[in-house]
Order: structure tokens, then C-alpha cells, then sequence
């Protein structure tokens, strides 16, 4: 078993908008590798929330090259892409009309998806680190 070992730097600060000889103590948890907590989490959940961002990523552009090659829907594998997909894209089918040729299809409101999945993903990452990203206290010399 992992047992993470902590340390607890404590610091003295002067404060000069205090009185002579006041000192000011702060403390901060750190891990074995001098990361805080709150750091750690941070990333933690950027990495599941990117994870999670690039598989949907990833559902819907190989949906994508399967209807640009049109492959045959009747398939299971591309069925199941389809299926799978289709819960990611249905809210933006119906933006833009898909241009065709044959049976070849550019699915537009795919790409689009894609992008606002992207930049929502982003925006979530951005969340999580305001939320959590603490950083040192910085001391201003007057």
C-alpha cells in the first residue's frame, strides 16, 4: 500500500503594516514531491475531463471519415459508431445542410460538434483549475 508521506513547510513572514517584531506564520501542505493537495486534484480531473473530451473526440471523427468514405450503414461496427456517436451529435444536427456526393457525406454539424465539445471541455479545465489551483502567498516590498 501507497503511503504518501506529507510535510508541512511553515514560514515567517514579516509584515511590515504590523507592528515592530510582529511576525506573521503560514502554513502549507505539501506532498512527498512538494506539490499541495489541492495541485494534485487539479490535475487529476484535468486528466479525466481531457480523457473523457478525446474519446468523445475521437467517436465522432471516426464517424465522420465513416460517412465521408460511406461506408456501408447495414455493418456492425459502423452501426454501432453510428449509434454510439448519435447521442453526441443530435443536438447539433440541423445547423447546416450536409454537402453529398454519392454516398459520400461531409458531415458539417459533426465538425461543429466536435469543436464545441472541445471548447467545452476546455472551459471546464479552466473551472477546475480556479476552483483549485492555489497558488503560494506573494509578498509586495513597499
Amino acid at each position: 500500500m501507497y503511503d504518501e508521506e506529507r510535510h508541512i513547510r511553515q514560514e515567517r513572514i514579516d509584515d511590515p503594516t504590523m507592528p515592530a517584531g510582529y511576525r506573521r506564520e503560514e502554513r502549507v501542505v505539501i506532498d512527498d514531491r512538494g506539490v499541495p493537495p489541492s495541485r494534485i486534484i487539479a490535475s487529476r480531473v484535468s486528466q479525466v475531463v481531457w480523457t473523457i473530451v478525446g474519446f468523445i473526440e475521437a467517436l465522432i471523427a471516426i464517424r465522420v471519415i465513416l460517412k465521408l468514405i460511406g461506408a456501408n450503414a447495414g455493418n456492425g461496427f459502423v452501426n454501432f459508431i453510428y449509434g454510439f456517436s448519435d447521442f453526441f451529435v443530435k443536438p447539433f444536427l440541423g445547423i447546416v445542410s450536409d454537402p453529398t456526393s454519392g454516398k459520400s457525406i461531409l458531415e458539417i454539424n459533426s465538425l461543429i460538434a466536435m469543436l464545441v465539445y472541445l471548447v467545452l471541455g476546455w472551459v471546464v479545465i479552466r473551472i477546475v483549475w480556479l476552483i483549485y489551483d492555489v497558488t503560494a502567498p506573494t509578498r509586495t516590498e513597499i
